[in-house]
């Protein structure tokens, strides 16, 4: 997998982590918090994978955002706990 597809792929995975832990905010519902935990664990991992890459200036825009992103999520995540 090439490096512009990995970038589109780790937007497109922030996006649905966002969904979910909006859905499991929302309905208040266990298993939409755990499935939302998940995804956040997915995008850690990818952006993992992708940290010490070269990047162009337009793509290292894009996985500051991802981190700024997950770190909102994750601080949301926290307090419904």
């Amino acid at each position: 997998m090439d490096f512009d597809t990995q970038v589109q792929e780790l937007c497109k995975a922030v996006e649905h982590a966002q969904a979910a832990v909006y859905h499991s905010q929302e309905l208040n519902d266990t298993g939409q918090y755990q499935h939302a935990q998940q995804l956040i664990a997915n995008v850690n991992q990818l952006l993992h994978e992708l940290k010490d890459a070269h990047v162009s200036e337009t793509d290292s825009l894009k996985l500051k955002h991802a981190r700024e992103m997950i770190r909102h999520l994750q601080e949301t995540q926290a307090s419904l706990q």
